[in-house]
């Protein structure tokens, strides 16, 4: 059974994707370090790719997978989800939908 939100806050600029992760892993119960999901994900100094977040996010025996698509379709997703929003050119923010 699901538990509460749990929001984990990044730790530096390239943890957003796995701190998300890892919001959702604690909504099901899952304790793993941020480190260990880091790991997973193969983030690096440019942060975590969408492929190292679904793969991640497999490895931790979720199933997930890509999309991409507007706004509208955030509402027609299972949630939790975790969505890589773009707020600029050079900037990206990823966001979980409960």
């Amino acid at each position: 059974m699901p538990s509460k939100a749990v929001k984990f806050k990044q730790r530096d600029i390239t943890d957003c994707g796995a701190a998300s992760l890892a919001s959702v892993a604690a909504f099901y119960g899952y304790k793993l370090p941020l480190a260990r999901i880091r790991q997973y994900a193969s983030t690096d100094r440019s942060g975590t790719s969408v492929l190292g977040l679904t793969e991640a996010a497999q490895k931790l025996g979720f199933v997930a997978k890509g999309v991409k698509g507007g706004f509208d379709s955030l509402y027609k997703i299972p949630k939790p989800a975790i969505a890589h929003v773009v707020v600029s050119p050079e900037e990206f923010m990823p966001e979980g939908f409960q």
